[in-house]
Parts: structure tokens; C-alpha cells; sequence
């Protein structure tokens, strides 16, 4: 970076000028690269992210539908249950 002088002539201060121009298109320039840089990481992120999603979505789902099967199964044994006192209330006023 060029440092400006009040002392500095025309012909100094033109080519202060040409420098500083030269140097924000260089700085354009790698912005632009960093910045195409940055959207492909974050693409990839995104896609990452989406892939994770999608494997803990169908862990989720698996677990869930465990979880809501095994608890199914307590309901039929707990009927199970039910049924077996009613039997054995009635078998007892048999006797």
C-alpha cells in the first residue's frame, strides 16, 4: 500500500494512483477467487449436512418404529394378562 505525502507532485501522486487501482483489482481478483472458493465449501457442507440428515432421518424412523413395536407387544401381553384374570375369576367361581 502506497502512503500519500501533501509533498508529493502530480506525477507522483498519478502514479500513487495507478498503483492503488492496480492493487483493488488484484484484491478483486482474489475476492472473487475466495469467494468461488467459499461457495463450493459451502455446497459441500450443504450436502454433508443433507446426507447426515438423511441417514439420522432413517435412523430415527428405525428406531421409532422399534420403540412403537415393542410397545405394541406390552399392549397384547397386558390383554393377554386381562384375559387370564377373567378365566381365572371365572374358573374360581366354578369351583
Amino acid at each position: 500500500m502506497t502512503e500519500l505525502s501533501h509533498t508529493d507532485d502530480a506525477t507522483t501522486l498519478l502514479q500513487k494512483l495507478t498503483q492503488a487501482q492496480s492493487e483493488v483489482e488484484n484484491l478483486t481478483t482474489s475476492l472473487i477467487s475466495k469467494g468461488n472458493e467459499l461457495n463450493k465449501v459451502i455446497g459441500e457442507y450443504h450436502e454433508i449436512k443433507a446426507t447426515s440428515l438423511i441417514l439420522k432421518d432413517k435412523e430415527l424412523n428405525k428406531v421409532n418404529g422399534e420403540y412403537h413395536e415393542i410397545k405394541a407387544k406390552i399392549k397384547a401381553v397386558k390383554e393377554r394378562i386381562n384375559t387370564l384374570k377373567i378365566l381365572i375369576r371365572a374358573e374360581g367361581s366354578h369351583l
